[in-house]
C-alpha cells in the first residue's frame, strides 16, 4: 500500500465513523440497528464517476441494503438514497 492509499485509507475510516453517529449506527433503508461491522458506507455518487467523500454523497447502509442498491440501475438507485436521505433528515440533503 503506497503512501497515498493509506492516507485516504485512514481518512475515510474517520469519516465512515462519523457517517456511522450522524446515522445512530442504523441503516437508514430498513432503520435497523446493527453492529459496525455490518454497516457500509454508500457513496450515493461513485467515486469512479466523480463522488466525493462527503456527508451529503455518503449514507449508511446495511449489506443486505448495500448490496440491493448496488444491483439497481445506477439512476435508480441514487434516487432510493435520496429519498431515504430526506426520509430521515426531513430536507433535501442534496
Amino acid at each position: 500500500m503506497n503512501k497515498r492509499t493509506k492516507k485516504y485509507n485512514e481518512e475515510f475510516r474517520a469519516m465512515k465513523f462519523l457517517l456511522l453517529q450522524r446515522d445512530n449506527f442504523r441503516c437508514l433503508k430498513c432503520n435497523d440497528y446493527t453492529s459496525s461491522s455490518e454497516l457500509d458506507v454508500h457513496h450515493i455518487i461513485r467515486r469512479s464517476t466523480g463522488g466525493l467523500n462527503a456527508p451529503a454523497n455518503l449514507i449508511t447502509l446495511c449489506r443486505m441494503h448495500h448490496d440491493e442498491i448496488h444491483s439497481m440501475a445506477s439512476e435508480k438507485g441514487k434516487l432510493e438514497c435520496r429519498n431515504t436521505l430526506e426520509r430521515f433528515y426531513g430536507y433535501n440533503y442534496f
